[in-house]
């Protein structure tokens, strides 16, 4: 994951991040964050059919929230992974909010 993160961080092509089936964890996820916000072209990201849970989804939403950051994506999808999401309604106002779709 952090050589993907390296890679992530310094491309200004990447629109499309697809890694669904890939056993991510909420370890995992977090070391891509940083790339997130440095990465300035990556608009969609698709983490369907991993092992994350509700943590990854605070830790998006937060990143989302904050108003100093200047991140470019605009989808977020995390279906079928191990995520109630009764306790992230929160979180989905908050990416709401920032125009940023979040499918769980």
């Amino acid at each position: 994951m952090t050589h993907l993160a390296d890679l992530l961080a310094d491309s200004k092509n990447a629109k499309i991040l697809k890694l669904k089936k890939n056993k991510i964890s909420d370890d995992g996820f977090a070391i891509l964050i940083e790339a997130f916000r440095k990465n300035k072209s990556l608009k969609n990201i698709f983490f369907d059919f991993n092992h994350l849970t509700e943590k990854s989804i605070e830790i998006f939403c937060k990143m989302v929230a904050n108003k100093k950051n200047t991140l470019s994506i605009k989808r977020a999808s995390f279906m079928n992974n191990n995520i109630n999401s009764g306790k992230c309604k929160v979180f989905l106002k908050e990416a709401k909010a920032r125009e940023v779709d979040l499918y769980i």
